[in-house]
């Protein structure tokens, strides 16, 4: 999501998940540095936990926001364009894994991110 940066863009996020009841949210390229990074969480979904990807990438092109009163999420790991979780809605029986994933531009690039999917759908015993 480009321009994240922007207060507008902040408040169109935080009415899409109000009004769409969403739990888990993954947002990618958002351009936003790293020290900017807990005020925007914050000025989008306050109450919300999060986890991203700038040690392993200084660009942070992978967030993941969960809303802790609706899904539990449980990080699993954390890579230069892949995090891996599993999510458990709260009151059902409902539990996912979850990838998100930003592939780099090259193909070089992307390689190792190849190898990791592959490796995580290997250890995966849920849908």
């Amino acid at each position: 999501m480009r321009g994240l940066n922007k207060m507008y863009k902040h408040k169109e996020l935080k009415v899409f998940l109000q009004e769409n009841k969403v739990g888990v949210l993954a947002i990618t390229e958002t351009r936003v540095k790293e020290n900017n990074a807990v005020q925007v969480v914050m000025k989008i979904a306050k109450n919300w936990i999060w986890h991203n990807n700038y040690v392993e990438d200084p660009g942070g092109r992978i967030w993941i926001l969960w809303n802790p009163k609706m899904v539990e999420f449980q990080l699993v790991s954390t890579h230069r364009q892949v995090i891996h979780g599993s999510v458990k809605v709260r009151g059902s029986y409902m539990r996912f894994d979850l990838s998100m994933v930003y592939g780099l531009h090259t193909y070089l690039d992307r390689r190792d991110m190849w190898y990791e999917l592959n490796q995580y759908n290997m250890r995966c015993t849920q849908p």
